[in-house]
């Protein structure tokens, strides 16, 4: 059976003018910059790693707010952009499988791309950012809310398929319990369900056990 990771990247580069062209700017996520800000003034120390950067947008927030930021990435376009954009390390490099030492970062940012792994691999991957958090580490990532599993070919990127995994709220919280962290923070951002049947983004922030 074929990697349902390695297909959506596929779509990723194919579309990547398209999706930095309709991600790189905070003005789109309102909410981003709030999120940013918190995990900033919880964060134990300025070693981050910014989990499938995208565009690059919140590698640059983070590195010009005074963290020393790291990036990976698996598809090539977006590294090759980001190295034009910003002076910081990137790697090219799959989320599931972490290739640092164990406890180096003082925090995971990890923002629209979790929900791309399958169900089959979350708590592996969950466990993976929390080997390669410091004691008290901290960890953002966020997901849509629901159940199950879907292709999509539209959004951010259009007449292209991508993987996504849903969960509840109650799934996502005992996964991270499981794979040793607390939670620190929780939202449901109800008002982006106004007038749209699309599913809620849900935002967490929590904090490696020990």
């Amino acid at each position: 059976m074929s990697d349902p990771v390695a297909t959506t990247i596929a779509s990723y580069e194919a579309k990547s003018d398209e999706y930095i062209r309709n991600t790189d700017q905070l003005s789109y996520f309102p909410d981003l910059p709030d999120m940013l800000d918190k995990f900033i003034s919880l964060l134990p120390g300025k070693r981050v790693l910014d989990v499938a950067f995208g565009s690059g947008r919140d590698t640059i927030y983070l590195s010009t707010h005074g963290i020393s930021t790291e990036g990976i990435e698996l598809t090539q376009a977006f590294i090759d952009s980001l190295h034009g954009k910003a002076i910081t390390p990137l790697y090219k490099m799959d989320m599931r499988w972490l290739g640092f030492a164990d406890s180096v970062f003082d925090g995971i940012w990890c923002c629209a791309a979790f929900l791309h792994v399958p169900r089959s691999q979350a708590i592996m991957t969950l466990s993976g950012f929390a080997r390669a958090l410091k004691s008290h580490g901290v960890l953002y990532f966020d997901l849509k809310e629901g159940s199950g599993d879907e292709w999509k070919s539209e959004g951010n990127v259009n007449e292209a398929r991508r993987f996504f995994t849903y969960y509840t709220l109650g799934e996502i919280t005992q996964m991270l319990v499981d794979s040793n962290f607390e939670i620190l923070f929780t939202r449901r951002q109800e008002h982006a369900k106004k007038n749209s049947n699309k599913p809620l983004w849900l935002n967490l922030m929590c904090r490696k056990s020990s």
